[in-house]
């Protein structure tokens, strides 16, 4: 069965579509699909039926349909908003969508209904004192992470999956080091890792029962006092035993090795990719796919014993992508 990547493209207005066959390692275009508006953030719903889109330009999330067969992709609902949306969000359950707007400081939470479509009253629009650059819900769909980077905190929150509001926990924040930038969890340990902009990863462990952050290790990847932006994303292999830190300013990829036994963080090797945006795993583990702002889309190989990437092709997918998603 092929994997299906999707990826807008804010300097085109449209979503392109790849497939991706596991076995062969071939990267194929297989369309796109128009979205006016400055397509930006992405996420699919758990039941992996329907891709929504940040539209940036014309305030505004849109929802597609999916053809699991094909990947292809239908229109199927819009919401206006008041500003511009950035980072995108499902809960566990795909009733709840997750939205922030850095030029408002608004943390929004919209239902979604048994259709897939969107209800137009926010369940919750949030003033916040600072910009959150990340929201993610941990896997018992309990708890909320906003990662705030110019407080320096990660903002821990109760949820309620029935009706989608949000509280603070008994201990609402977490201090950082470093302004937090993303966070990922762990497959299937109780763990969570966040990428800052200094080019660092915190790992923490995740209590379960509180739905709180303890950080038990730092991991400098690049060198201090670097300047602009670094870590920028973070992502994770299926099999919990490599972590991928994007650094957009140095244009490279870092690896990061997780110990099975200890579950601690030691650095791999590093990949330099010009212009780097955005980063995702594929379902297999066996590839990792890396989008530059200059318009190519990268397939690398994963040597999960010595930590290393490999390049084995680049596809050209238009003008200012955005951000990629794979299915």
């Amino acid at each position: 069965m092929s994997t299906f990547i999707y990826i807008s493209n804010s300097g085109e207005d449209k979503i392109a579509i790849c497939s991706f066959a596991p076995e062969t390692g071939a990267l194929t275009p297989s369309g796109s699909t128009k979205a006016p508006g400055n397509p930006a953030q992405l996420v699919m719903t758990p039941d992996r039926n329907t891709l929504i889109v940040g539209l940036r330009a014309s305030y505004q999330i849109a929802a597609f349909r999916r053809d699991a067969a094909s990947g292809g992709l239908t229109p199927h609902a819009t919401l206006s908003l008041d500003s511009d949306p950035d980072c995108l969000c499902v809960d566990s359950s795909g009733r709840f969508l997750f939205s922030t707007y850095p030029n408002a400081e608004i943390l929004a939470i919209h239902a979604i209904d048994v259709f897939g479509k969107f209800i137009t009253l926010p369940v919750a629009w949030l003033e916040m004192e600072t910009y959150i650059s990340a929201v993610r819900v941990d896997r018992s769909n309990r708890f909320v992470f906003l990662l705030q980077p110019d407080a320096r905190q990660i903002a821990q929150c109760l949820f309620d999956e029935q009706n989608g509001t949000l509280r603070p926990n008994d201990m609402p924040f977490v201090n950082c080091e470093q302004p937090p930038y993303h966070l990922c969890f762990h497959p299937f340990e109780p763990l969570a890792y966040v990428s800052d902009e200094a080019g660092n990863i915190a790992a923490y462990r995740l209590h379960l029962r509180a739905g709180r952050l303890e950080l038990t290790q730092e991991l400098t990847l690049f060198p201090a006092g670097f300047p602009g932006l670094g870590g920028s994303r973070i992502v994770i292999a299926p099999n919990g035993r490599l972590l991928f830190s994007l650094n957009r300013e140095r244009g490279e990829i870092a690896c990061v090795m997780i110990d099975s036994a200890t579950n601690q963080l030691s650095a791999g090797s590093r990949l330099a990719i010009p212009a780097l945006r955005d980063l995702a795993v594929a379902p297999s583990g066996k590839a990792l796919f890396a989008l530059s702002e200059r318009g190519e889309f990268s397939v690398c190989a994963i040597d999960f014993e010595h930590g290393d990437l490999r390049v084995l092709e680049s596809l050209p997918v238009g003008k200012s992508p955005r951000a990629c998603l794979i299915v």
